[in-house]
């Protein structure tokens, strides 16, 4: 079979695959695609902002507990804002790319939903837990760490240190 061919053959089952998980699927008009669209982002914004508390919260109980300068709670409202304003102008861009289709709003829904499963991934808790207590997994990345070499022979070596 030619490549061209088994590339295509691909690029149809992976479409087929990614319709199997879109809950719109069967929505059949502008007005519908939308609708479920902008449930979809609700939800996930729903997730997102139960997310963003509970890590606050987490990040409040902890700071109680020390006396850090720079409270991590506070540079989090901070990033957030400023996420917030990164997605709606970058779907906002898609939205104008649009302009003038009747997909936009689609596209527009799309891209935030997709900003915003993201952002759910970025702050999982387990992502962020306190330099008293590390990720799973720090162990084994921090002991194969020594001293390597890479690529153009430079060497480094771990110190130890933690973030």
């Amino acid at each position: 079979m030619k490549p061209c061919l088994l590339a295509l053959l691909a690029l149809f089952a992976s479409h087929a695959a990614l319709a199997e998980d879109d809950p719109c699927q069967n929505a059949s008009s502008t007005l519908e695609i939308n609708d479920c669209k902008q449930k979809q982002f609700d939800a996930r914004d729903k997730a997102l902002n139960g997310r963003y508390r509970e890590l606050l919260k987490k990040l409040r109980a902890d700071e109680a507990q020390s006396g850090a300068k720079d409270k991590p709670s506070a540079l989090l409202i901070q990033a957030q804002r400023k996420w917030i304003a990164f997605r709606d102008a970058d779907c906002n861009t898609k939205y104008q790319i649009y302009i003038d289709g009747s997909i936009r709003n689609a596209v527009f829904l799309d891209c935030k939903i997709e900003r915003t499963e993201q952002r759910l991934k970025e702050l999982d808790p387990k992502l962020w837990q306190s330099a008293r207590v590390s990720p799973p997994g720090a162990e084994e990345y921090h002991s194969g760490l020594s001293s390597r070499e890479n690529k153009k022979g430079l060497t480094w070596q771990n110190t130890g240190a933690r973030c």
